[in-house]
Parts: C-alpha cells; sequence; structure tokens
C-alpha cells in the first residue's frame, strides 16, 4: 500500500531505533546492488543505511544514502505480498519500497533481534 513521506520517516525512525537488520537493494536500468545493515542517520528526510555496525571489515565502506523527497513510498507485511516474490522474503517481516527517478530501492526488513533468538 502506498505510504506518505512522513510515514516512511516514522517507519524508518522505528526500525533505526530498533536497530533492525534491513537487506537493501537498488536498482535501475538493470543494474541492481544490495547492501546489508542498519539505519545511521535520519536527516533532512534522507536516510543513511550501513554495515558500520557490523563486525564486517570496510563496514562503513558499504552504504546506501538516498532521499525521501519525491518519492513514491510503498509498505507491506511480508506475509501479504504475493509470489514468487514472497518466497523469497521468507523470514522477514516487512518491505518498505521508494522509488525516485527510475530508481528503486526496496527495504527488506528482518524481524527484531530479540524475536530472532527465539
Amino acid at each position: 500500500m502506498k505510504v506518505s513521506e512522513e510515514e516512511a520517516v516514522d517507519l524508518l525512525h522505528k526500525w533505526q531505533a530498533e536497530n533492525r537488520v534491513i537487506h537493501c537493494t537498488v536498482g535501475t536500468n538493470g543494474v541492481v546492488a544490495k547492501v546489508l545493515g542498519r539505519i545511521d542517520t535520519m536527516e533532512n528526510k534522507g536516510v543513511h543505511l550501513s554495515a558500520a555496525k557490523s563486525t564486517m571489515p570496510l563496514g562503513e565502506a558499504n552504504f546506501v544514502e538516498f532521499p525521501l523527497s519525491d518519492s513514491v513510498c510503498e509498505y507491506a507485511d511480508a506475509e501479504d505480498v504475493p509470489e514468487p516474490l514472497a518466497g523469497k522474503l521468507k523470514g522477514y517481516d516487512s518491505i518498505l519500497s521508494v522509488v525516485r527517478l527510475n530508481v528503486s530501492v526496496v527495504l527488506a526488513v528482518l524481524p527484531p533481534l530479540d524475536e530472532l533468538a527465539i
């Protein structure tokens, strides 16, 4: 379902506060890049996600930064996503898609770490 920019910002702040692990996929014109990380900062309706909080070497060099302004945002609980994508989201909590100027950023969010430990 489509969500407003403000709703997307609220959701991203929530995921940042919960220190959620996020698989981020960026795609445009047949080119795809993926980064696994957490949201570091949210400033001026822009998002900086990186692997800096992980134990990976060069975590700070693996990042995605994107603005939310002038974007179309869509949110879905992973369980509500239709096949064939639903099979790829097994184990994820939800997804947020941000599209701006023919660039797609999809954030697939894992459940909070304390839920994964159960």
